[in-house]
């Protein structure tokens, strides 16, 4: 009976401890699961484009950047909910951003949707409310002529540099209805990230090909952030 006994008591703890352990994973996998958290963005058009400092270039205006990390974190099961409104992919920085990668989404279809990825052992997840691309700009001047309409349906328009190259324009700006501008700079070339802030009704110099005019504006009744960019190519 002691044999029995101490057998069946073996048995019973063996049980105890597969069950606590089985406890144990699970609430470690939930601790280690993020919230969602909401992330209202633009769906441009095809031919959209935006400045990627983290890229150092020009690329894809539906690129977001998610996270940021060295290249040594492990950025693990990249997922999308939908991979028609969504897909995630790893890009590795340039310039001041060389060493680090990033988690980078690109949208294509308004809606929500849901991503996620796993980075040193936590599973993230953000919830993008992809929206229309509305132009948020009423007036843009250089040099008098006004070119706002020119962002009806795209975020860039492209100005030939032979014609500005060295000189001074003048440029005048103001925001469409329900938008107010955050910041329009002067972006002297791409990767270097070097940038002066114009001034409504002031002046700046085309020093480089394929420098930009950056407008960003915010409209807090769709919560959207618009950019806009004149390239001088």
């Amino acid at each position: 009976m002691k044999k029995i006994s101490r057998k069946l008591s073996v048995i019973f703890m063996t049980v105890m401890l597969a069950v606590m352990m089985v406890l144990s994973t699970a609430a470690e996998t939930q601790a280690a699961t993020t919230t969602p958290q909401k992330r209202v963005v633009t769906l441009y058009s095809s031919k959209s484009k935006n400045y990627n400092s983290f890229l150092g270039n020009y690329v894809s205006a539906n690129m977001y950047n998610i996270d940021v990390a060295p290249k040594n974190s492990k950025f693990q099961s990249l997922k999308s909910a939908d991979r028609k409104k969504a897909t995630l992919a790893l890009k590795n920085g340039a310039g001041v951003s060389a060493g680090m990668q990033a988690v980078v989404a690109t949208v294509k279809k308004t809606g929500n949707v849901t991503v996620s990825y796993k980075k040193q052992g936590t599973v993230n997840k953000q919830t993008f409310v992809v929206k229309k691309y509305t132009n948020p700009l009423k007036s843009l001047k250089i040099d008098g002529t006004n070119i706002a309409s020119k962002f009806k349906t795209d975020n860039v328009y492209v100005l030939p540099y032979a014609k500005y190259a060295g000189k001074k324009i003048k440029v005048s700006y103001s925001a469409a209805s329900n938008f107010e501008l955050s910041y329009v700079d002067y972006l002297l070339q791409p990767g270097n990230m070097k940038s002066d802030m114009v001034k409504n009704k002031g002046t700046i110099k085309i020093q480089k090909k394929n420098s930009a005019l950056l407008i960003s504006a915010y409209n807090a009744k769709t919560q959207q952030n618009e950019t806009c960019m004149v390239i001088f190519q």
